[in-house]
């Protein structure tokens, strides 16, 4: 091997070895920095003043209510009455929701229709084709009045409100009952945002708490 061949091997190899040092290093400082931005843009979208104080106004046609509420994370669709809203598309998209979380347990999708009887609510289930998950899956009714008295306690702002009934409004809910972000269920950049929300909060409530463990005493 010549001496100039030698020389570029080298070149090579030092050149290889500063990417793996410096190169790699650098992107993955890049990759984790602008992910950390990401998340606090994410949760600068988020509020935190109002919590989902009662359900009892809704009635129960399908699934399973928990024991207690807390501890768990809810996306809850308001289901206004109205001709403008595309239960066909909806359907679609919830689909979509429960297949993403169909692991964890500790997330519900609340349907709350108002105005509508069980037979079309059964009707809208077998359209959709959903699972039977009575588990994560929840379906409820409720009159003009007592859907009006649901809706108020979530906080809706002017501009939420004013689209309301066009379609249906997705309602993120932490699991200590706090109302954090309205989603339109129409666009699909809400939808991807709203599942990268819920992924974001999910991992924070699914770790086990600590516990403090005492040395046996010799």
């Amino acid at each position: 091997m010549s001496e100039q061949e030698t020389k570029s091997g080298t070149g090579w190899q030092m050149l290889l070895l500063a990417i793996i040092l410096i190169g790699f290093p650098a992107g993955s400082w890049y990759y984790l920095s602008e992910g950390f931005k990401y998340q606090l843009a994410a949760r600068d979208q988020l509020r935190k003043t109002d919590q989902l104080q009662t359900y009892e106004q809704l009635e129960l046609i399908k699934g399973e209510i928990p024991e207690t509420l807390t501890g768990k994370m809810f996306v809850i669709a308001l289901l206004p009455y109205s001709e403008k809203v595309d239960l066909k598309d909806f359907g679609h998209t919830l689909n979509q929701l429960h297949e993403q979380f169909d692991k964890p347990k500790n997330i519900q999708f609340w349907n709350v229709f108002e105005d509508r009887d069980s037979s079309f609510i059964q009707h809208f289930i077998e359209e959709a084709n959903m699972k039977n998950d009575e588990e994560q899956l929840l379906y409820f009714k409720a009159d003009k009045a007592s859907f009006k008295g649901f809706v108020d306690q979530m906080g809706f702002t002017e501009t939420e409100m004013a689209d309301f009934g066009h379609f249906p409004q997705l309602v993120l809910v932490d699991d200590s009952l706090y109302i954090r972000r309205i989603f339109r269920s129409d666009i699909a950049n809400e939808i991807k945002q709203l599942v990268e929300v819920t992924a974001l909060l999910l991992p924070e409530r699914s770790k086990p708490k600590a516990r403090l463990v005492r040395e046996s005493e010799k």
